[in-house]
């Protein structure tokens, strides 16, 4: 009697789906308004394709005047400080649509951009002078 090969049953692979990590919110710079006191930045964040919010953050004219951040910079602060805003808010929950630039805000945005220490070199000594 022939004997025939054992019967193996075969399953298709399992799929493996890897979840992707939702996409970083991208942030678009509208313009700026200079009012009376403060100077409004306007900025829109953006989730893959859908706008999720537009929002406006405040600085304080004093804080440009008073040199604490030059006016060059304001983009840029509060880029950090929606930056901030965004990771502090739960997905699920709308941040809010308009953010003042606080004093910390200001040092720390200082801090962040301050010059590094570099290394100095010693002064060359002046060659000694002959004693006659």
């Amino acid at each position: 009697m022939a004997s025939h090969p054992p019967i193996v049953e075969s399953r298709p692979a399992a799929k493996v789906v890897e979840k992707k990590p939702p996409a970083a919110p991208r942030v678009e710079y509208l313009g700026f308004k200079s009012l009376e006191t403060t100077r409004e930045y306007n900025l829109r964040v953006h989730l893959g394709t859908t706008v999720v919010q537009e929002v406006t953050i405040v600085i304080e004219s004093a804080a440009f005047v008073g040199k604490l951040v030059r006016y060059q910079d304001g983009p840029e602060l509060c880029f950090h400080k929606l930056q901030r805003a965004l990771a502090a808010v739960p997905e699920a929950e709308p941040m809010p649509a308009r953010l003042m630039v606080t004093a910390a805000d200001l040092a720390d945005y200082a801090a962040a951009h301050a010059p590094k220490p570099g290394h100095r070199r010693a002064k060359p000594q002046p060659p000694p002078t002959a004693a006659s």
